[in-house]
């Protein structure tokens, strides 16, 4: 555990919860010399396509941090040039999380218990009209703050909405093999060791489980070294058949969040950043501590 220990500390001072938006072609000197071919044409298509890139600390929570700050960061942005439909889609939102809690309460989960997590996600979304950009930055980027509550509430909402549908997902979890013989056939149960705990990683069932349970649609633009495709890297939208509200970059084991060339501000505010992108399993297998 104290190694454990060691290296989310050598992570947390080497790479900020979240990062600030930086060109898109500064991967380029992380995968030089790397054998697999498809790495260095995948990212020339990226920079040709997106006007920048905003890291997100790989500590096991990445996809989740992403999808939350990438989807209230949208929203932000849109009230400077579609204010309304801004505002419907955050009232639908917050629709989605104020039922969410007694959605989980009807598979098994405590009240008491996810209170506080809920009221943190219900609150950013009220206050969300008066929240400016460098706010949700900051609060993002605060160590075990109010985000990380929201992190583990939408790993919550995940697995809440697997169990309610297991004819949908336990194919997939049955799919799985995790190459040592204790691969899980209970949704339950996989819920509890790979979807819940803090620090796991997220694989493509999840994703489904939260974009459907949010109706939030994700594209995620894969570069994983594989030669691209007709000049272009797979880019599968969660839930299938959604129009993207956000994109983001899927990297071996790590996610972080992409601006499209056409979205107006991230290219803006874009500066030569530096981070990790390490993926490292956190220890924490439970929720953050109730406030």
């Amino acid at each position: 555990m104290s190694q454990l220990g060691e290296i989310e500390r050598d992570i947390a001072a080497k790479s900020l919860k979240v990062g600030v938006p930086e060109p898109v072609q500064g991967l380029a000197g992380e995968y030089a010399g790397n054998p697999r071919p498809g790495f260095l044409p995948g990212i020339e298509y990226l920079a040709s396509r997106y006007s920048a890139l905003r890291r997100v600390r790989g500590d096991g929570n990445c996809f989740y941090r992403c999808f939350l700050f990438g989807y209230l960061e949208q929203l932000i942005r849109q009230r400077d040039t579609a204010v309304e439909d801004a505002e419907r889609e955050r009232k639908r939102a917050l629709q989605a999380a104020r039922q969410s809690k007694d959605d989980l309460v009807s598979v098994g989960y405590d009240e008491m218990a996810i209170e506080t997590f809920w009221e943190v996600l219900v609150e950013a979304l009220e206050t969300l009209p008066s929240t400016d950009l460098a706010t949700l930055e900051k609060q993002f980027q605060e160590e075990n703050g109010d985000a990380e509550y929201m992190v583990w509430y939408c790993r919550a909402i995940a697995a809440g909405y697997m169990k309610r549908n297991p004819d949908t997902f336990l194919p997939f979890i049955l799919a799985l093999d995790d190459a040592a013989g204790t691969a899980v056939v209970d949704i339950n149960e996989y819920c509890r060791r790979e979807v819940e705990p803090m620090g796991r990683e997220c694989e493509a069932v999840q994703i489904m489980a939260l974009c459907e349970a949010m109706q939030i649609g994700v594209a995620i633009e894969y570069l994983d070294g594989a030669l691209l495709d007709q000049g272009r890297l797979s880019c599968p939208t969660f839930p299938d058949g959604a129009a993207p509200q956000l994109t983001l970059l899927y990297r071996p084991g790590h996610y972080d969040i992409l601006y499209p060339a056409s979205s107006a501000s991230p290219a803006a505010t874009v500066v030569g950043g530096s981070g990790t992108s390490d993926e490292a399993a956190a220890a924490a297998a439970a929720p953050p501590a109730s406030k």
